[in-house]
């Protein structure tokens, strides 16, 4: 679909905006301005425990620094582990952390309490 003077970036655009009007128009999609959700208050993002438990380990063996070179484990990649919102540490890099600083590994299941 070529159109003079308009990229077809331009134009498919301004085909999405006008197939999205249509929509919110025929109500195929709901009107994000009638929702009873206050838009302007987002939820809180959810937090990796794992890394709160990787983040209290360096702190207890000397810091980044130091678990880096009884770890082998680039200080960078230690930092993104204890990062809150990452939620991509691999059970060998967590197996890594536990050897180099003699730590022992528990994971546990527990129920969970139903709400009353």
């Amino acid at each position: 679909m070529e159109a003079y003077g308009k990229t077809k970036a331009r134009v498919k655009a301004m085909l999405e905006r006008k197939l999205a009007w249509r929509m919110l128009r025929e109500g195929v999609i709901p009107d994000p301005s009638s929702s009873s959700e206050d838009p302007d208050i987002l939820s809180p993002a959810q937090v990796n425990p794992v890394s709160l438990v990787l983040r209290g380990v360096i702190q207890q063996h000397g810091g980044t620094e130091k678990v880096s070179r009884l770890t082998g484990i680039a200080p960078s990649s230690l930092n993104r582990l204890a990062n809150p919102f990452y939620w991509g540490q691999s059970t060998n890099t967590i197996r890594q952390v536990a050897e180099g600083t003699g730590a022992r590994i528990v994971l546990e299941f527990n129920p969970r309490k139903e709400p009353s």
